[in-house]
């Protein structure tokens, strides 16, 4: 089993989340995905373009097993400017999310991506 980066809430960038995206991570770290989901989407209202929370929101997704989402999610974090740590991990989690769908040749793809 692939295993998935998990939250990047690093202390650096944690002032720069909204408080419900805070209480996201406090959720999914509770392993509590449902719940972090709805955080992140609040999240994601209130700070569309960060990063961080779209990454986590496809954390949390994928670990409901709604792995198209996630991609989604992952796919908005790559697509903008994101730091370089961010998007590796992104890539890395986006490839587990094409293997669980059986898209191998995507998940390749994505791996192929992290050090590129």
């Amino acid at each position: 089993m692939a295993s998935l980066f998990v939250i990047y809430a690093l202390s650096a960038f944690a002032d720069e989340l909204p408080e419900s995206a805070r209480e996201g991570i406090a959720h999914y770290n509770e392993e509590h995905f449902d719940q972090a989901a709805r955080k992140f989407s609040e999240a994601e209202a209130l700070d569309p373009e960060n990063p961080t929370v779209r990454y986590n929101a496809g954390n949390a997704k994928y670990r409901l097993g709604r792995y198209e989402a996630a991609i989604e999610d992952y796919g908005k974090v790559l697509s903008g400017d994101s730091p370089t740590e961010l998007k590796q991990k992104t890539w890395y989690n986006q490839g587990n999310a094409w293997f669980r769908l059986g898209a191998l040749d995507r998940a390749m793809e994505s791996y192929k991506k992290l050090w590129s």
